[in-house]
């Protein structure tokens, strides 16, 4: 673990490349969002390249994702995303990247949003794993 603080606070690095754009559509996109195996795999593929944490600037779209998993979870998906839920929230449990000294300064709503959306994980139709790796996004 750093000495950095837990706020968000993590080292200054590559995150990967993932289009975001390209994959908020393919939830969203009438054709492909009935596609639930093929959306796990791409959460899997996210937290793959993201596993030394996520880009502050990126979590606007993280909690896209993470809201997306919450709501197939409570509608009665919990077999199929489950296991995504819970690795997204592992890599969000991990300190921010920040690409500049002041991105947790400057995108502080997008800190505070994603965390409410992670409240949302103790829902009670959420399986248990979740709500403990949830728990530990929060203690962070």
């Amino acid at each position: 673990m750093s000495d950095s603080p837990r706020l968000g606070m993590g080292p200054v690095a590559g995150a990967g490349e993932v289009d975001y754009e390209k994959l908020i559509g393919l939830f969203t996109a009438s054709y492909s969002s009935e596609l639930y195996e093929r959306h796990a795999g791409v959460v899997d593929r996210v937290c793959r390249v993201n596993s030394n944490g996520f880009a502050i600037r990126e979590l606007p779209y993280i909690d896209r994702i993470l809201t997306f998993l919450i709501v197939k979870i409570v509608e009665g998906k919990a077999d199929l995303f489950t296991q995504p839920l819970c690795k997204l929230l592992r890599v969000l449990a991990l300190p921010f990247i920040r690409r500049t000294a002041t991105d947790e300064f400057k995108m502080f709503n997008n800190i505070s949003q994603v965390c409410l959306t992670v409240s949302k994980a103790f829902d009670p139709k959420v399986p248990a794993e979740c709500q403990i790796a949830a728990a530990k996004v929060r203690h962070k």
